[in-house]
């Protein structure tokens, strides 16, 4: 369900943009520039997101646990938040792929013109 939640933010985001993007590659942008302005917002907010959920599930899951946790199980819990961590950011790539092969396809004059 979240990663289904996570594609649609991104995706609305950058479908959003469009017309911005087709505006910056009218003028002469680098597509490479622009992919890389894309994906360092859209992993911008991923990253706050991996961080404001993966500290908050750490301590829920030491308490959880409610005795001495060792060294291989807090390992194994390291393990499992940057597996997740992984994850999300895979589909937030994959997220960004349609939309940014979208964006680069617009021609000039439909990015300029007003709707």
């Amino acid at each position: 369900m979240s990663t289904a939640g996570i594609y649609a933010l991104i995706s609305f985001t950058l479908a959003r943009r469009t017309r911005e993007i087709g505006i910056r590659t009218a003028l002469g942008a680098a597509p490479f520039r622009v992919i890389t302005d894309i994906l360092s917002r859209a992993f911008v907010q991923v990253g706050i997101g991996i961080l404001l959920g993966s500290i908050p599930g750490t301590v829920f899951i030491l308490q959880a646990l409610d005795t001495e946790v060792s060294g291989r199980a807090r390992g194994i819990i390291v393990a499992a938040n940057a597996g997740v961590a992984l994850f999300i950011i895979v589909v937030a790539t994959i997220a960004c792929i349609a939309p940014v092969r979208r964006s680069l396809r617009i021609q000039p004059t439909d990015a300029l013109r007003t709707t």
